[in-house]
């Protein structure tokens, strides 16, 4: 592409919202056909009819271009429908769909993919059309003379493995998290066994040394008696104790009012069987982000959709003092009114907590 090209594409970059205005026809005039033309199309090129912009002529059948334009402000999260019905009716190479402030980019032909949100490639802000790497990746995929020689399908294609890779790549760190956190968990419930045995230990010590007194005792009142003697006060002895560690301090910093975290729903380990969290009405809590959240059983309230609620943190081993600040696994209380509530959640699904009081009270949202 030529400066004279790059220049126009910066022009468009910088266009206000009054200079693109609102509908979606003034949206396609004045934001998309620029673009289109920067990249060597030609107006008389497109095929409106019921459709915004079918770009075909010219082009051989598998480099077909549908582009969707939306008013300008118009969020495009559910407003693919369209968009999707008219990609399965001409099978072409992109689906685009824009509004003004941003263009998304969809390749349909994507094998093996569905739904067709997850077919996105490339997301692209206008503003961010001032920027070289965009601009060419523009030219690789929409550009007339590689949508003309085969080269756009080829950057699609190398698009859509590189996506698939990263994906790979990040379930593979998931998955690496997740075993090492079930080895750490594993670690914890043995030392907490271990803790379990010599509490154990340490009770049956004291029980000997309460025989031990008593069988001394006996012995001192006996020998007194014999003397015939009253029994002078004997001093008691008390038994060794252990001095528990100072409370472990809370991981990170105190939340602030306005943080939030995710907690994303897990899936069961048995496809076959409920999610644990649906069965016992529990929200999961992640150690990453336990120091968000108040001490171990320490109640708390959450506004929610339904009203407020009061929770408070759970599962933790026995004997786990109330307030610990990294103890427990779980949000339990009255989440089982508000999970019930919710029917149509699922694995996978994440829920948002906002910090309205620190420590004292939260905000609960499906993300």
């Amino acid at each position: 592409m030529n400066e004279e090209m790059k220049e126009k594409l910066r022009r468009i970059a910088s266009l206000s919202k009054r200079e693109i205005g609102d509908s979606e026809e003034s949206v396609k005039i004045n934001f998309v056909v620029p673009i289109l033309e920067c990249l060597g199309h030609n107006r008389l090129d497109f095929e409106y009819k019921y459709k915004d912009i079918v770009i075909k002529e010219d082009l051989p059948r598998f480099s077909k271009v549908i582009v969707e334009t939306k008013n300008y402000d118009k969020p495009l999260d559910r407003q693919l429908q369209q968009l999707e019905r008219y990609c399965s009716e001409e099978h072409p190479l992109l689906g685009i769909i824009a509004n003004g402030n941003e263009m998304r980019i969809f390749s349909p032909s994507w094998r093996f993919r569905r739904p067709f949100p997850c077919t996105l490639i490339y997301y692209i802000k206008r503003k961010e059309l001032e920027n070289d790497n965009n601009i060419q990746l523009l030219e690789n995929i929409i550009s007339k003379d590689n949508l003309r020689s085969g080269k756009a399908k080829d950057y699609v294609i190398e698009r859509e493995k590189e996506t698939e890779e990263t994906e790979r790549e990040i379930e593979d760190t998931k998955e690496e998290a997740k075993k090492e956190e079930e080895e750490l968990n594993a670690k914890i419930g043995e030392l907490n066994q271990k803790i379990d045995d010599i509490k154990m230990q340490i009770n049956n010590l004291t029980a000997q040394i309460s025989d031990a007194r008593s069988k001394r005792d006996g012995r001192i009142r006996e020998v007194w008696e014999k003397l015939s003697l009253p029994v002078p006060v004997i001093p008691q002895i008390q038994p060794a104790t252990i001095v528990s560690p100072p409370m472990v301090p809370p991981v990170g910093d105190l939340p602030q009012v306005g943080q939030t975290v995710y907690v994303e729903l897990p899936s069961p380990r048995d496809r076959n069987k409920q999610p644990s969290w649906r069965q016992h009405n529990l929200i999961p809590v992640r150690r990453d982000y336990r120091s968000f959240f108040p001490g171990y059983g320490i109640e708390f309230s959450v506004d929610t959709d339904i009203e407020e609620l009061k929770m408070y943190i759970t599962s933790a081993p026995a004997g786990t003092q109330k307030g610990d600040p990294i103890a427990g696994y779980y949000i339990k209380g009255e989440t089982i009114r508000w999970i019930r509530h919710h029917s149509e959640l699922k694995p996978g699904d994440r829920l948002k907590f906002t910090v309205i009081e620190p420590y004292k009270k939260y905000r609960l949202e499906i993300a």
